[in-house]
């Protein structure tokens, strides 16, 4: 019905077309009275006189029917006929003639492109209705054409092999797609059985029970998508194939297409798809999300069976000595030379992955005794250390092993891995090139250690690390002037850490200096982003270790962080605190003058623990002092901290150096304050440190608390 609907649809819209008429006739009056009436009737007509006019006007414009004279005054009707015709094939002929030789007239009718004999006088009713008869005739067989050739292009260009079948399943429809993709030309195929020629064994009577039955029964077949299917190409090779099955009528005859899609492609996509989300890229070992998936399953199944597994934690010793020396192409040869290491080692039942960084996992199943996986353990160390060369380099590589054993270290795969993971890193701290079994008996106070620095040491590699921070504003004005970052650890145990609970670790194993460029890089991107929204502008204050000061490249790590975000070094502004100050003297100085060469501003923090002289202070070059919060805390309440408060206000006026004082929490203490000349104040009276999304949405409002203070 659909297609019926649209062939109407395409024959109405022929019939608006305009049919055009010439008229070839010498007697003048005639002509004129045939013209008035044609176009009377909505066709379009043309009159000449002579035949010679009559072929000279066709090269110019084509005709769909010729109403000619036999008899004109230069040259016979059937000779403007032929001439018309090898210039236009498609015009039809109507010949009009009052008189002719019985010759000419036999000539007349046995040409082909004639369609009627009319004798004079014409009955015009008749004329009128053969020409319309013609007109639907041709545009009809017009549509056709259309449709013909809209069907040739539309299966000749598909993508997909379009195949026609009539009773009882011959091929009467190949297209080239299908050439292509089976290997048989559309020659050979018309008038043999598909299912005899395509379809492997397996697919075979599905497919053929499908056919039969259409065309036995005759009833009609809705759309039918039949997936995951294999076909034959003519030289044998079998490949997956998608087909959709829909009836037609071909006339009276009813017939089957097939539409068939080669799912190669896609299901080599799918399946690299998936390689990329269940394996590591470089190693290309399971990944974490598969080792986590397999060892839920292999814990549903211990469970079930009363099982024993293991779960080893590798990770290699000292691999960023190795990466910062020889470089990373080296270092990711080496990961995956131990990939390969470990896949070779273990059982096929087993599961080695690569977990992240220089960690990799392996998960052992089906264990009899405790004693099997320590001698398993003890061959993987032996493993990893024999001598590797990679580019000319050869490296002794050695690695440390935790292991944790279902059920009695852990009954789910979170706590049993976490488990393997503390015992592993108890091995690092027990010597390295060795391992540990997860042990209940360890302090907590170890334990926890252990894991913390463990979990730092993969902070960075996660992005688990986030800077938070805290408007510094003008007592007076009551704008943000600058923000402090302050760094956000959401560790793997999902709560928000403060830098009180893991800077003491990042300083003693070194994750400081990353740690604190992280916090460098990210702060002055962040304000720069903020620069080009067209936000308020505001300085960034980064509270610096004493660990990274005195780090050899330090001022080289500043230069480049403020060429990589592009701020300017005047908008940033570096917080240390007075130990720092009271060592390493001339090295210390030298330092500071750097900064301050670049255009960084220098703040002592917690001003007033440490007790600094007047004199010392004249030595460094800096430009703030922050005032501890432990004193501005008790400035209204006691008269020690309040003295000592003022004391600091009144040196640094002497030292033309600005203070701000931290902690401010109540009107008391900021009218003190600024009772006393302090000039900025941070705290919680104004805002608790805030994440970047907030922070912006203060600069958006203009970068102004409306109280400061009374």
């Amino acid at each position: 019905m659909h297609s019926d609907k649209q062939g109407f649809s395409v024959l109405t819209n022929l019939m608006e077309k305009p049919f055009k008429i010439l008229l070839v006739d010498d007697n003048k009056e005639l002509e004129a009275n045939f013209l008035d009436i044609l176009e009377s009737r909505g066709f379009h007509a043309t009159g000449v006189t002579n035949g010679k006019e009559a072929i000279d006007l066709t090269r110019k414009t084509c005709f769909d029917l010729a109403l000619v004279d036999i008899r004109l005054p230069d040259i016979l009707g059937t000779e403007v006929v032929e001439e018309i015709t090898k210039i236009s094939p498609t015009t039809e002929f109507i010949y009009i003639t009052g008189h002719a030789s019985l010759d000419t007239t036999i000539k007349a009718v046995k040409q082909r492109c004639v369609i009627s004999y009319e004798t004079k006088p014409v009955d015009v009713d008749r004329l009128l209705f053969t020409i319309w008869q013609i007109k639907r005739r041709k545009l009809a067989e017009e549509a056709l054409n259309e449709a013909e050739e809209r069907y040739r292009v539309v299966t000749e260009t598909a993508n997909d092999a379009i195949i026609c079948l009539k009773s009882p399943g011959i091929i009467c429809l190949w297209n080239h797609k299908a050439e292509e993709m089976f290997g048989y030309p559309a020659n050979f195929t018309l008038g043999h059985n598909l299912c005899n020629l395509v379809f492997s064994e397996n697919y075979y009577k599905e497919i053929c029970n499908c056919v039969y039955h259409f065309f036995e029964t005759g009833e009609g077949l809705a759309s039918r998508k039949i997936t995951e299917l294999s076909a034959l190409r003519k030289d044998g090779t079998e490949f997956p194939i998608e087909i959709s099955l829909s009836s037609i009528n071909v006339g009276r005859e009813r017939q089957l297409v097939i539409i068939v899609r080669d799912m190669t492609e896609h299901i080599q996509a799918k399946k690299t798809i998936e390689r990329m989300a269940y394996h590591d890229s470089l190693t290309e070992l399971p990944n974490r999300t598969l080792f986590k998936d397999r060892l839920s399953m292999a814990l549903e199944y211990a469970h079930r069976h009363g099982e024993r597994l293991a779960i080893l934690f590798l990770d290699l010793d000292r691999f960023k000595m190795v990466n910062d020396s020889l470089g990373h192409a080296v270092g990711d040869q080496l990961l995956m030379a131990v990939a390969r290491r470990l896949a070779n080692f273990t059982r096929k039942s087993d599961t080695v992955a690569r977990f992240g960084g220089d960690e990799f996992t392996l998960l052992l199943t089906e264990i009899s005794h405790p004693e099997d996986v320590t001698k398993i353990a003890d061959k993987l160390i032996d493993c990893i250390r024999k001598p590797l060369t990679l580019v000319n380099h050869e490296l002794n590589i050695t690695a440390s092993i935790g292991i944790a054993f279902y059920p009695q270290d852990g009954k789910d795969a979170e706590t049993i891995m976490r488990n393997a993971d503390a015992a592993m890193y108890h091995a690092k701290e027990s010597g390295k090139n060795n391992y540990k079994l997860y042990n209940k008996d360890i302090s907590k106070k170890v334990f926890h250690e252990t894991t913390q620095t463990h979990y730092l040491h993969k902070a960075l590699e996660r992005e688990e690390f986030l800077l938070y921070y805290q408007p510094q504003v003008n007592i007076h004005t009551g704008e943000i002037h600058g923000l402090e970052a302050l760094l956000r650890w959401q560790h793997p145990s999902k709560r928000l850490l403060s830098p009180l609970d893991f800077i003491p670790f990042a300083e003693n194993t070194g994750l400081i200096f990353p740690i604190t460029e992280w916090v460098l890089r990210t702060g002055c991107k962040q304000i720069c982003a903020w620069n080009e929204k067209g936000l308020p502008p505001v300085n960034l204050s980064v509270n610096l270790s004493a660990y990274t000061f005195w780090q050899e490249n330090f001022i080289e790590s500043i230069i480049q962080v403020l060429d990589d975000s592009g701020l300017n070094a005047q908008r940033l502004e570096a917080e240390l605190t007075e130990s720092i100050l009271m060592h390493h003297g001339e090295t210390t100085i030298a330092t500071l003058n750097n900064l301050n060469k670049l255009g960084i501003n220098i703040s002592i923090d917690d001003f007033g623990t440490g007790y600094s002289s007047l004199a010392n202070l004249k030595k460094f070059p800096i430009q703030r002092i922050k005032i501890d919060k432990s004193f501005v805390q008790d400035v209204t309440a006691d008269s020690n901290s309040a003295a000592i408060v003022m004391a600091i206000i009144a040196m640094a006026k002497s030292l033309n150096l600005n203070v701000i004082a931290e902690g401010v929490e109540t009107q008391e203490q900021l009218a003190f304050l600024k009772e006393h000349g302090c000039r900025e104040v941070q705290g919680y009276l104004y805002s608790k440190p805030l994440p970047a999304e907030d922070i912006e949405v203060l600069l958006k409002n203009g970068a102004f608390f409306h109280y400061s203070g009374s």
